[in-house]
């Protein structure tokens, strides 16, 4: 006997490996991609959901309208931005598909793989929007699928677009206000390296939930966790120069460099006194130009914090958690 009906209280978990493992027991489950926000979910809904019909896809909608509400009501009386919502209403009879164009397209890549295209679908996978970075100061590797699937569409258009419609069949309905987000994720090993070599590698694949795709993140995570591609230390380090023109500092790359080069940080010291300087700015806001010469992207601009007490001010460490669509 399945559940009509599950809603995850918790946080990321709206992934196609809770889905597929949870598809035997329920028809339909709720889920969140992000963290939800701390106080969960808006039990609120069980009134009117007692009301009415208890049907898994009604009921989702309830509690997925319900909290998304409650936060948007409480953002605008804290007078705050906003609570990072993101939930979806998944349709688990759904989900095998998913699971079957997600193999496809990793056979492609697998195959990729194999033709020495590691660093490009690295760039991609790296340009995906990743969950638990602005809620969190832990690294999951969780992802979205649709966006995913949007950054390798260039590579694998027939077998995105496959995939992409799958998972619109399975997501019902999504409410969200994070910036590409479609209602379902994956585990995609790559920015916890560690969490990756010391526990995941083996516990996924006790999942069993998508063959080729384990296979292709097997020979990913077999590269990713070897040597570096290319030489970044000693003689082959990068080294710091300044353009005579406009006195912007850059670091001139390698073709090899360049060719296996993903992404970059740069870091600002604030100069307290005599010989101390403090840590400001971390930014991963870079630019390679064509020449192959990386340029921080900085505005000479710093936020500190001041008060009657401290007329000089306070400098607070600034990190970039996360960058999506230029924010």
């Amino acid at each position: 006997n399945r559940l009509e009906w599950l809603c995850f209280d918790a946080c990321l978990m709206a992934s196609m490996e809770v889905a597929s493992i949870l598809a035997p027991h329920a028809k339909y489950m709720i889920a969140s991609e992000e963290t939800l926000p701390g106080q969960g979910v808006d039990y609120n809904f069980l009134g009117e959901a007692s009301r009415g019909s208890l049907r898994g896809d009604e009921v989702g909608k309830l509690i997925i309208d319900h909290t998304a509400d409650y936060y948007d009501k409480r953002a605008r009386e804290l007078n705050y931005n906003q609570f990072l919502v993101t939930l979806s209403l998944m349709d688990l009879d759904r989900v095998q598909p998913v699971r079957a164009q997600t193999d496809e397209l990793f056979q492609s890549l697998q195959h990729g793989i194999e033709l020495g295209v590691y660093s490009d679908i690295a760039r991609r996978r790296d340009a995906t929007k990743d969950y638990g970075r602005a809620g969190t100061s832990f690294i999951f590797d969780l992802i979205d699928l649709t966006d995913l699937a949007d950054n390798l569409s260039v590579l694998y258009p027939d077998h995105t677009a496959a995939l992409k419609e799958a998972i619109d069949d399975m997501v019902l309905y999504n409410r969200t206000n994070v910036p590409r987000s479609s209602g379902l994720s994956i585990y995609f090993p790559f920015g916890n390296k560690e969490h990756y070599e010391r526990r995941w590698v083996g516990l996924y694949k006790d999942f069993s939930v998508a063959p080729v795709y384990q296979a292709f993140m097997d020979a990913f995570g077999n590269i990713l966790l070897a040597d570096s591609l290319a030489a970044w230390q000693g003689a082959q380090a990068p080294v710091i120069q300044q353009d005579a023109d406009t006195g912007e500092y850059f670091v001139h790359l390698t073709e090899e460099q360049v060719q296996h080069y993903d992404r970059s940080e740069y870091y600002i010291l604030a100069h307290r006194w005599g010989e101390e300087y403090q840590l400001a700015f971390v930014s991963g806001d870079v630019k390679l130009d064509e020449s192959g010469r990386l340029f921080p992207q900085f505005d000479g601009k710093i936020l500190y914090l001041k008060d009657n007490l401290n007329p000089e001010g306070i400098v607070p460490i600034i990190m970039e958690v996360e960058s999506i669509d230029g924010i």
